[in-house]
């Protein structure tokens, strides 16, 4: 009996574990998202400016 006690204490101490992990992997997910988008803004916005440069250099 006290085997299987030590047993479901060390599997609790394991789930702890991994449940931490779990929310900080939550986390880093939530947080990806808007940063995702924020690198799609960028990109938009470098490509537009590279564009209006070139028509700019064109102009002269």
């Amino acid at each position: 009996m006290s085997k299987i006690k030590a047993d479901i204490a060390g599997l609790s101490a394991q789930i702890k574990t991994l449940r931490k992990e779990v929310k900080y992997c939550d986390g880093i997910a939530a947080r990806s998202i808007p940063m995702r988008e924020k690198i799609k803004v960028v990109k938009l916005e470098e490509k537009n400016n590279a564009k209006e440069k070139s028509k700019n250099e064109h102009k002269r």
